[in-house]
């Protein structure tokens, strides 16, 4: 059974292929699974996603603009597996996109009937991925590049809202060493552009 998320998905810009080579112990995310995280269902029935997506229907918000923040580990540093930059964003009414995800964060894993997240949502979009097999030395190397980065000048634009479900590691092809040539780590299942 994957596991199911609601998401912003982004639009990759050139600003990707720009962002410095990365060390070893790093594998970048593949363009087309940037997205902004709404709520993670986790292994769900495909009647709880179905649920989640419905009442997330009746109710969508407005497009969000901003751009991108600092680059930084997510969660512990000794432990953190994600490398992402926050993303500062507004709705057309000048509501910030913390608040937006909060609300159909609730909404979705209510929905779905899975337990409440009760953290403060702290929008990001993943770059990369730290290697579970990286020792300490690989480690400070993958957070020094993910310092380096200045990402500053991305404006990013969050229009669509999409269900997404991880593919089974059968489903996608070894790590080659480009990224572009990798598969999509996620599919898109379903999505709704958002309306002004």
């Amino acid at each position: 059974m994957a596991s199911v998320f609601v998401a912003f998905p982004v639009e990759a810009g050139d600003w990707l292929e720009r962002l410095p080579a990365a060390p070893d112990a790093i594998r970048l995310v593949h363009r087309a699974d940037l997205h902004v995280t709404v709520a993670f269902l986790g292994r769900v029935e495909p009647t709880q996603a179905d649920a989640a997506w419905a009442t997330l229907q009746g109710g969508l918000p407005a497009p969000c603009a901003g751009r991108l923040g600092r680059v930084e580990a997510m969660g512990p540093a000794r432990t953190a597996s994600a490398l992402a930059a926050r993303v500062l964003a507004r709705d057309e009414a000048g509501e910030t996109l913390a608040t937006l995800l909060g609300g159909l964060r609730d909404r979705a894993l209510a929905a779905a009937d899975r337990p409440a997240d009760s953290r403060p949502p702290h929008p990001h979009l993943t770059l990369a991925r730290i290697a579970r097999r990286a020792d300490r030395t690989a480690r400070r190397e993958a957070l020094a590049w993910a310092a380096s980065i200045d990402v500053s000048t991305v404006h990013v634009r969050l229009d669509r809202l999409a269900l997404y479900a991880s593919r089974a590691p059968a489903q996608r092809s070894a790590r080659p060493a480009a990224a572009a040539d990798r598969e999509p780590a996620y599919e898109m299942l379903r999505v709704v552009p958002l309306a002004s």
